[in-house]
């Protein structure tokens, strides 16, 4: 069943995908940054762990929006933003 969430909600939705974009940015750039092949694979690790974060995020927002129209105040969330994915 599919449960509609409300503009609030989605506005933190993509806040949320905003965070995670930013935990996936610096660990990435911490794991470059080191030269502890130890460190380098906890940092890699973590950066994969949000990115997870990341992808299950934006299927939520994605299912969201699929499911109900709405009309807000607040800027729209891109196509671009939601489509941000990192490779490692």
């Amino acid at each position: 069943m599919q449960e509609n969430l409300t503009e609030r909600e989605l506005l933190v939705l993509q806040d949320q995908i905003m965070q995670e974009m930013c935990m996936i940015t610096k660990f990435s750039n911490y794991a470059e940054m080191t030269s502890d092949p130890e460190l380098k694979n906890v940092c890699r690790q973590v950066a994969q762990k949000h990115q997870n974060h990341y992808n299950t995020l934006i299927r939520h927002l994605n299912s969201a929006r699929a499911a109900q129209t709405f009309t807000t105040t607040q800027p729209a969330y891109t196509a671009t933003q939601a489509q941000y994915n990192y490779q490692f």
